[in-house]
């Protein structure tokens, strides 16, 4: 039988709005074990595991999540998520190590414009 992702992320949806955070994100893992690079499922599952209280996970899947946006060109959205994982854990945030990200924002320059 193929896996039905449109029923999986209904259940996964219902779990939420019922508060039963381990079997929703045991539908979100199972997504994700068929479309990897989910994006939106991928924030949702860090987001349940914030939720649930386990906070190594969601910043382990925040982790994975500024990768892809990277990965993708997305720049702003990745420097997001990573202030989401500063906000979970700030007394001992790490650097995340990475190359740098580039918005392509002239703002940062140092010299000034002159009109």
């Amino acid at each position: 039988m193929a896996f039905d992702k449109r029923k999986s992320l209904q259940n996964a949806l219902t779990f939420t709005q019922q508060g039963k955070w381990d079997r929703a994100i045991a539908e979100y893992q199972a997504i994700l074990k068929a479309d990897p690079r989910d994006l939106t499922v991928c924030n949702n599952l860090g987001d349940l595991y914030a939720r649930a209280g386990k906070v190594a996970d969601a910043i382990e899947q925040y982790v994975k999540l500024g990768e892809l946006y990277r990965a993708d060109g997305l720049s702003v959205k990745a420097i997001a998520v990573y202030k989401k994982i500063a906000k979970l854990d700030p007394p001992t945030s790490r650097p995340i190590k990475r190359a740098p990200i580039s918005t392509g924002s002239r703002a940062s320059s140092a010299r000034p414009r002159s009109r």
